[in-house]
């Protein structure tokens, strides 16, 4: 009689077990999985953007305008202007420069813009626009 009433406990246990492994499981293949994906790829987080550019762009009333920039990993630069065809020395100068919200576009000093790509910074108008000339490029140093 001890050794039925234990055997019926232990199978009711058992079955009790079996039950709640189940509903967990079917709890499982039931949910849908929802799998978030940021797709955070940019200029400023998957390219080496830092190091020296070097270019001549354009210039209204010069020959060009030989420049020389350096990208720091701490977001500052070291700029290096010379107005080619005049008579001066080099404009340097040294700051902070901002990241757009995009990730792909850097402000320096007075507002000029660059569009950094892979080992290329493209000059940027007023309207935001990548000017896409070939005179418009500056590219990194290797």
């Amino acid at each position: 009689m001890k050794q039925a009433l234990f055997l019926s406990f232990l199978a009711a246990f058992v079955l009790a077990g079996c039950e709640s492994k189940q509903a967990a499981q079917e709890t499982k293949t039931t949910a849908p999985e929802t799998m978030i994906v940021v797709d955070a790829a940019n200029a400023r987080s998957s390219l080496d953007w830092n190091g020296v550019y070097r270019g001549i762009l354009p210039c209204d009333d010069c020959d060009g305008i030989e420049i020389f920039i350096e990208l720091k990993p701490n977001n500052t630069y070291a700029l290096s202007r010379k107005f080619l065809g005049k008579m001066g020395v080099a404009v340097v100068e040294a700051a902070p420069f901002t990241w757009n919200d995009a990730g792909n576009t850097i402000t320096i000093e007075g507002g000029t813009q660059f569009f950094v790509g892979e080992n290329q910074m493209w000059l940027v108008d007023e309207n935001g626009e990548r000017l896409m000339a070939e005179a418009n490029v500056i590219r990194k140093e290797m």
